[in-house]
């Protein structure tokens, strides 16, 4: 939430420890459903049901994305494309974070 994502900018300040990144991946959500529904029959998980799925976007919107605005503000932000391999997504971010802004 925004009060923790302030709390952790105090404390981190306080002990000389910058926050550099903030690493945001960017999926669609009809992206995100079908992975977790893949997930669910792979693994047979049940907190994977379309209902908790809906709710944990529901819960994201509300509480977790307005944060992308209070870490851009402050020029941590970095928005990485979430779609596709592992293995390309990881290199997305290792050269997000490792390339000066």
């Amino acid at each position: 939430t925004r009060a923790q994502a302030e709390a952790l900018t105090t404390m981190l300040g306080a002990a000389a420890t910058p926050l550099d990144h903030v690493v945001s991946l960017s999926v669609a959500e009809g992206e995100i459903v079908a992975r977790l529904r893949g997930r669910r029959e792979q693994e047979g998980r049940a907190d994977d049901s379309d209902e908790t799925v809906i709710e944990r976007m529901k819960v994201y919107l509300a509480e977790t994305a307005p944060l992308l605005d209070y870490y851009r503000s402050r020029g941590v932000l970095r928005e990485i494309d979430g779609v596709g391999k592992p293995e390309e997504i990881s290199g997305r971010i290792r050269r997000a974070v490792e390339s000066p802004r």
